[in-house]
């Protein structure tokens, strides 16, 4: 059975019970990413039945790369979401862990929190629920969440881990197909600036052109 590859980006949803229609709006605007696997998403509604709910967040927040902050008053006056969820990851964005994004959901003083100083969205600062037609206010959410996504560390990590095997891989086929009778000290390296003189035996021009197409 083939494996399901796992997304390296989870995205934690911190909201009021008053908000859960917003939230549930931004979960269908998300489908793209989550289909491009790029990201999945963690909210308290994947609890299960029985489970201990306050280890279950604390460990999703422990765990999570990004975290959306759905700003109501309903947040502001949860203790839930304000005194403990918030705390929280604030905490582990000072000591740069995760990323907090807060989400203006409705009309509210959230001007003087804790988390004021972060870029929120949408970025004109007007609460989704105002927005004439709101399905405008979730695109730019989705786009500023996805351009945020492509840009963290453990993305890119992925990424270079990648083609870091894949150019391994190449080095060791030409070692031993293309050229086994090559003394160690020309084995071919992919990795870095290309170096036209690293191979001088015959056929090195083919052996040049791999270099440059595989080159990071």
């Amino acid at each position: 059975m083939k494996q399901q590859k796992q997304a390296g980006i989870t995205v934690f949803f911190s909201y009021a019970q008053a908000d859960q229609a917003v939230r549930d709006q931004l979960a269908l605007h998300l489908a793209q990413l989550k289909r491009d696997e790029l990201i999945k998403e963690w909210s308290d509604q994947q609890i299960l039945a029985g489970s201990n709910r306050v280890q279950e967040i604390d460990q999703a927040i422990r765990t999570a790369n990004i975290v959306l902050l759905f700003i109501s008053a309903d947040f502001l006056a949860s203790d839930t979401c304000y005194q403990v969820e918030m705390q929280q990851v604030l905490a582990r964005h000072r000591r740069g862990e995760v990323r907090v994004i807060p989400i203006i959901v409705r009309p509210c003083d959230w001007q003087y929190s804790p988390f004021a100083h972060l870029q929120y969205l949408p970025r004109n600062s007007k609460p989704i629920t105002t927005w004439d037609n709101q399905d405008e206010a979730f695109l730019e959410i989705v786009q500023e969440l996805r351009r945020s996504i492509t840009e963290q560390p453990e993305t890119k990590d992925v990424f270079h881990t990648y083609l870091s095997e894949l150019s391994q891989g190449i080095e060791l086929y030409l070692e031993r197909t293309v050229r086994p009778d090559l003394p160690t000290q020309h084995t071919i390296k992919l990795h870095g600036k290309a170096t036209p003189d690293a191979v001088s035996p015959p056929g090195g021009s083919a052996i040049h052109a791999l270099q440059w197409l595989f080159l990071i």
